[in-house]
């Protein structure tokens, strides 16, 4: 003979027994409880074990892609700083620097960066190269002067090449930053560049837009400190 499935709604009492609702009794048609089995809520994902998800599901594991460079959880920063796509491709999987219920190892990303600069080859007729980029200096200057807001550091695509002008089309994909734009959803955004500008103008209707020229020439360490300090003012504002 057939059971039946029969899901209680409420709480109720059976043979002196408290059942909770939604248990699931088998009983024979004419009403005789068989089996009994309890199904659990599902426990909700940690925000940032979702977001790790979700990005893993966009950019693969192992992945030659940098979307992202911040100190700790992506998911508390308050300001992004754009460019258009990172200058120097990372020997090392992004995930390596991941470290799941924290974040991103903004430190040991920093190691791996200057080993890679440092072993790169020069280009004909250079006999020396900085530690560290134009781009970078000015980056680390404008987190710096921002404090305490925290500062995500991204770009519009995400795959590297030394110049704009040699990432091919096909690796022109702005879903990563899409994604940590809709998800993180910061105060204030810095974009550095006109196509970083372009692209972020009209994606971020909630976001305070700070226009900037590429940090790559010509910007002073003075204008570094005086744009982390406007990031800072405005996100109070915000």
């Amino acid at each position: 003979m057939d059971f039946l499935p029969w899901i209680t709604d409420t709480a109720c009492s059976i043979g002196g027994l408290s059942v909770p609702p939604g248990t699931t009794f088998f009983r024979r048609p004419r009403g005789r409880i068989r089996n009994v089995s309890h199904t659990r809520a599902p426990v909700p994902m940690h925000p940032l074990q979702q977001f790790e998800l979700d990005l893993a599901a966009l950019i693969g594991r192992p992945t030659n892609l940098r979307p992202f460079v911040c100190d700790g959880s992506p998911l508390t920063c308050d300001a992004f700083i754009v460019g258009f796509n990172p200058a120097s491709a990372s020997s090392t999987d992004f995930w390596e620097f991941w470290k799941p219920g924290y974040g991103f190892n903004k430190l040991l990303w920093f190691e791996s960066y200057l080993h890679d600069r440092q072993a790169k080859p020069l280009k004909p007729g250079r006999t020396r190269r900085n530690p560290i980029s134009n781009t970078r200096k000015v980056i680390e200057l404008v987190i710096e002067a921002a404090q305490p807001v925290r500062c995500l550091e991204t770009n519009i695509y995400a795959a590297a090449s030394e110049e704009a002008k040699d990432l091919s089309e096909h690796r022109r994909i702005t879903a990563p930053f899409d994604f940590l734009l809709a998800t993180v959803q910061p105060k204030v955004i810095v974009a550095h560049g006109k196509d970083a500008t372009a692209h972020v103008r009209n994606r971020a209707p909630n976001s305070a837009v700070i226009e900037s020229n590429h940090f790559s020439r010509g910007f002073s360490n003075v204008a570094a400190v005086e744009l982390g300090r406007r990031i800072a003012e405005k996100a109070r504002d915000g």
